[in-house]
């Protein structure tokens, strides 16, 4: 077994590379985790208001699920290279756009439009398909490795755009952008399977062990597809109380007195928890049940909250971390659980609407914060939402793994 564990990596690591990079630069990361950065200069250079811009995120959110939903059909008819770098070109073209715009916020909202139209195949979901069919007894950690690749760009992107944009103008931080999403398209292509060795990988890839709601005695029953509804449902929640703080970090960060220089390095603490988030929730979930694990990060990510809310700047990097820690875990599990769940070649379908799910949480999230500052002129009620909302969901986790099975790993089918 541990030779088949290592040659996974040794035969697989292009794709893992292609799918990291990748995630690095999604549709569904480098738009939020950059995003923050735009917000102020964008409010004097344009004279915007801050839930304008913020609607962009929201829109592209919005939109998104719904394009994703049928992604996995795309994925079937073209494979993933093509659909994945299409999406990074198209998100791309997109940035240059964005760095032409006047002061019609109109264009500004009609280009997140189109990018969520036309860059969904630049989504975790797309590499994530390849990396189920690489990978089966490290799953959990290679799901965690690909995934960890927004974490990067949550890391690097806001300081690296903050002195772009203090230095050379709003307009450098899209070039930018679009730049590295250029590279990774043609790094995808040159890594990535094509669509025949795709579909020869597929052919070995299925364990006749593999447990399924698509085939197998299970195949239709209301249990299974309870559960993906209640991942659906869970995953919601979740990202409607943590992905507002995404977007508003640093402006949240600027209003409690830092400098735009000093908030943006704090966000380095959020987005490399969101690295170590993914790394150790995915090497957890090989081994722990995920119960006690989503249970754990939730429990932590709320005193993450309180620490931002009551704290000064002292606490704000462990505030941050423990919040991007949470981010980092999220998908994750959600991933991991619904390839245990599915075969390989219904995945992409059912982790489409969990994904839907989270993109439909993240777009309100950025509202409801936005719309709290307005009113309130601070966070204090999305402070009190989202924690709330992240007890009952974590305390939901842990109760559903005691009635389950108790605290040990959950069996799901492993490959033999």
């Amino acid at each position: 077994m541990k030779t088949d564990q290592r040659r996974e990596f040794s035969e697989g690591w292009p794709v893992l590379l292609a799918a990291t990079l990748g995630v690095s630069v999604a549709t569904t990361a480098i738009p939020f985790y950059s995003m923050g950065v735009f917000i102020r200069p964008l409010e004097v250079a344009r004279g915007w208001s801050r839930s304008e811009i913020a609607f962009a995120a929201s829109l592209l959110s919005f939109i998104l699920p719904l394009a994703i939903l049928w992604l996995g059909k795309l994925i079937d008819r073209f494979g993933v290279r093509s659909i994945a770098v299409t999406g990074h070109v198209m998100l791309g073209l997109c940035y240059l756009a964005l760095s032409s715009v006047g002061s019609d916020i109109r264009v500004f909202w009609a280009i997140y439009v189109v990018a969520a139209i036309t860059a969904v195949g630049a989504t975790p979901i797309t590499y994530t398909r390849t990396i189920i069919q690489c990978f089966d007894y490290n799953r959990g950690l290679a799901i965690g490795i690909c995934m960890s690749g927004a974490g990067a760009s949550a890391a690097l992107a806001p300081p690296s755009l903050e002195w772009m944009i203090r230095t050379h103008g709003i307009a450098s931080g899209y070039y930018a952008l679009a730049g590295a999403l250029f590279i990774v398209a043609a790094l995808a292509f040159l890594l990535l399977p094509n669509q025949r060795a795709e579909a020869a990988l597929l052919a070995v890839a299925l364990p006749a062990s593999d447990d399924a709601i698509s085939t197998g005695p299970r195949a239709g029953s209301n249990h299974a597809h309870l559960v993906v509804v209640a991942i659906c449902i869970g995953i919601f929640v979740v990202a409607l109380s943590i992905n507002g703080y995404v977007i508003h970090m640093m402006p949240l960060l600027e209003a409690r007195g830092l400098s735009s220089a000093e908030a943006a390095h704090i966000i380095v603490y959020l987005g490399l928890a969101v690295i170590v988030g993914r790394l150790a929730t995915g090497y957890a979930l090989d081994r722990i049940s995920t119960g006690l694990i989503a249970a754990t990060v939730l429990f932590g990510t709320v005193c993450g909250i309180v620490l931002l809310s009551l704290g000064g700047p002292a606490t704000a990097p462990l505030a941050a971390a423990l919040i991007g820690f949470a981010i980092g875990a999220e998908v994750d599990i959600v991933a991991y659980l619904i390839s245990r769940l599915v075969t390989k070649t219904a995945f992409p379908r059912y982790f489409s609407f969990a994904y839907a799910a989270v993109m439909a949480g993240s777009g309100v999230s950025p509202l409801l914060a936005a719309w709290d500052f307005e009113r309130h002129g601070d966070y204090a009620l999305f402070f009190i939402f989202s924690s709330g909302l992240l007890l009952a969901v974590g305390t939901a986790c842990l109760a559903m793994q005691i009635w389950v099975g108790g605290l040990k790993k959950s069996h799901v089918s492993k490959p033999h």
